[in-house]
């Protein structure tokens, strides 16, 4: 069957308009589709790095809590041991405080010794007794000691 020229120009523009219309309609949709399928992937990933970035900020603050609490007792612990230095030290200070006032303010000559950095001279075999009487007696007590260690020795 023949159709007429005019029949086929009248119908054919519309099937074509139509059927554009149809295929450009299910692009869109399946674009829509695709969008929406995009914007759940990139909304579920924004949540699990969310949750992600509050666990890393939990254990964040507890270490710094945990340091926090190591830094103050390391500070007390100093304070501790200050305190029993300086408790140390003010009782070594009241013992030599009342040992000058038991030996008249003298000291008894330790806080000397100390102080001067030396001792009185003593000699392997002999005692500090020796110095204390008069000069000849030194001289005397200082050659038989020599006498004596060099008869000791072959």
């Amino acid at each position: 069957m023949k159709q007429s020229k005019f029949f086929n120009s009248i119908n054919f523009p519309k099937r074509k308009k139509s059927t554009q219309f149809h295929t450009q309609s299910k692009l869109n949709a399946r674009f829509i589709h695709e969008e929406v399928k995009f914007q759940a992937w990139e909304s579920h990933q924004k949540a699990k790095l969310e949750a992600e970035m509050r666990r890393i900020e939990v254990k964040v603050e507890e270490k710094t809590a945990h340091a926090q609490a190591k830094m103050l007792k390391k500070v007390a612990m100093s304070r501790q041991k200050s305190g029993g230095k300086r408790a140390a030290e003010e009782a070594e200070k009241s013992d030599r405080r009342s040992r000058k006032e038991l030996t008249g303010g003298t000291g008894g000559g330790t806080d000397e010794i100390r102080f001067h950095h030396h001792h009185r001279h003593t000699c392997c075999c002999g005692s500090t007794e020796q110095y204390n009487s008069d000069p000849a007696e030194k001289l005397q007590w200082r050659i038989t000691t020599l006498e004596t260690a060099h008869m000791t020795i072959p």
